[in-house]
């Protein structure tokens, strides 16, 4: 498969609709493959089919029902990424094996066949919904570490690096064309104006900096916080993002949904930084790219959001539902002097947490 065959696969699966499976085909699935019965309530989704499943006791699990355009391959890579980071210690969901053993299983209705996978459900409260902090800034960074620590493990081999989805914000700038949809004209001039700098800081900088698999996608809606503790991460969820990419790049993404502290978007990057830095240290090179990696994950959701709303203009409120926020923070880091110079100022200000 060459790298516009690859490309065009990514685009699919964000141009395409959700499988259209009726519940009680579903539920019958659950029941052949997994031996549940299980009552089903359907969860949010850009692009695969998703439920809350419950047993009669009250165990609750999480469906997913890939998209038909993700590759065979695809699903096999992020199975095998979820079954090596659930090894009870860390704060990720556990892959339900069906009857034969298998981590992921396939549905078949109407003459089509999809690929579904089932985990266990962690509870908590949407990141969302928690209140901004530095504290829980600190151990979002300490999680998102240690799970990316034990990712590091993991051989996948070249389907890892052929693995090209639309959110790997490491290459916003292959996403030029996209930016057309930006209805606002000076904010699409600011985002291409971005993309210009981006590519030279990626031939000169970032491809090079030191890749591994990651996450990719811990934002708002993918981490839960504790109940009795807002300030401590209680799950991250979805690794249907997951991708070969440059490692800092896992903590950009996540800070780039976190910079809320009443401290300051700067001082909750840097809140986020030092705790990840403790498990993972970071080079300099890393941090001082810091700033630009969380620009692209803005503009990368700045210009999919527009498109997407473009595609599916029925859907457009609920797909630029936080578009603003995004907007917002993109456009405050430009007007820093020295961002990164600020983060290290930062830095050096944050002292050791618990």
């Amino acid at each position: 498969m060459n790298r516009d065959d690859v490309f065009s696969i990514a685009v699919a699966q964000l141009n395409s609709v959700p499988p259209a499976v009726p519940p009680d085909i579903v539920r019958r699935a659950i029941a052949d493959q997994y031996g549940l019965d299980v009552s089903l309530s359907p969860l949010p989704g850009e692009r695969d089919l998703n439920f809350q499943a419950t047993t009669p006791d009250g165990t609750r699990f999480a469906l997913k029902i890939v998209n038909a355009h993700e590759t065979a391959e695809e699903t096999a890579l992020l199975t095998a990424i979820m079954t090596h980071v659930d090894t009870g210690d860390l704060p990720v969901a556990v892959v339900k094996r069906d009857r034969n053993g298998h981590a992921d299983t396939v549905l078949a209705h109407a003459g089509a066949t999809w690929r579904m996978r089932l985990v266990g459900w962690l509870d908590g409260t949407p990141l969302a919904e928690a209140p901004p902090a530095l504290a829980l800034c600190r151990d979002t960074g300490r999680q998102i570490a240690r799970v990316a620590l034990r990712l590091r493990s993991l051989d996948a081999g070249a389907s890892a690096a052929r693995r090209r989805i639309l959110w790997d914000s490491s290459r916003i700038d292959e996403l030029a064309d996209f930016a057309a949809h930006i209805a606002d004209p000076q904010r699409r001039t600011h985002v291409l104006a971005f993309l210009d700098q981006f590519t030279s800081l990626r031939r000169t900088t970032i491809d090079g900096l030191r890749r591994q698999i990651i996450h990719n996608d811990y934002n708002a809606s993918n981490i839960t916080v504790m109940t009795t503790d807002p300030a401590r991460v209680a799950g991250l969820v979805d690794f249907g993002d997951a991708c070969e990419a440059p490692l800092v790049n896992e903590l950009a993404v996540a800070a780039s949904y976190q910079m809320r502290a009443p401290e300051g978007p700067i001082a909750s990057l840097a809140a986020m930084t030092a705790a990840f830095h403790a498990v993972i240290a970071l080079t300099e090179t890393e941090i001082e790219m810091l700033v630009p990696l969380v620009r692209a994950r803005l503009a990368t959701r700045i210009i999919l959001s527009e498109w997407r709303a473009s595609l599916f203009p029925g859907n457009a409120v609920y797909i630029r539902r936080n578009l603003d926020k995004a907007v917002a923070l993109f456009d405050h880091l430009h007007t820093l002097s020295d961002g990164p110079a600020q983060l290290h100022a930062a830095l050096a200000t944050e002292h050791a947490h618990p």
